[in-house]
């Protein structure tokens, strides 16, 4: 998980105090905020959360909160998926077709979208709640399919 701030700008009481910051803090990284007093350091968690508090627009950020038991980036809206982008020109006909079943369902099976509520969003291209990405993850090496994951969040 990570914090991501875009081209921040905060203005209080008609004072700019931050310009077009920009920040990415990654897992296990220490960050020291300095400058000084009143340059804008002590914005804290309770200001993001605030809906008064117009700056979090351009911060997206999948740290978890403890206070609120959730990850921040849904408090802004944003849901974290995994797009997978996925190849059969590797496969077989009969694995294409194998792999295509499976994931779309016939018959009786309903197949790993419906099962999974994945959503198809382009040829070669499903988007991934969370918490199934490792068994999608292996369902494609299972089936010797060549694919790329990304973590993104989508408003």
């Amino acid at each position: 998980m990570s914090l991501i701030i875009k081209n921040l700008y905060v203005t209080i009481e008609g004072k700019e105090i931050v310009k077009g910051l920009n920040l990415e803090v990654k897992d296990n990284e220490v960050v020291a905020l300095m400058g000084p007093n009143g340059s804008g350091k002590c914005i804290d968690i309770n200001d993001l959360m605030d809906n008064n508090f117009l700056a979090r627009a351009g911060i997206i950020a999948e740290t978890f909160l403890i206070k609120n038991n959730k990850i921040m980036a849904n408090l802004f809206g944003f849901d974290s998926f995994y797009i997978f982008e996925y190849n059969l020109k590797n496969l077989t006909k009969s694995e294409k077709q194998q792999f295509l079943y499976a994931l779309n369902g016939r018959g009786s099976n309903k197949g790993l979208i419906k099962s999974y509520d994945l959503e198809h969003i382009g040829r070669g291209v499903l988007k991934v709640p969370l918490e199934y990405s490792e068994d999608i993850k292996d369902f494609f090496e299972k089936n010797k399919v060549l694919y790329k994951m990304k973590k993104v969040l989508i408003y």
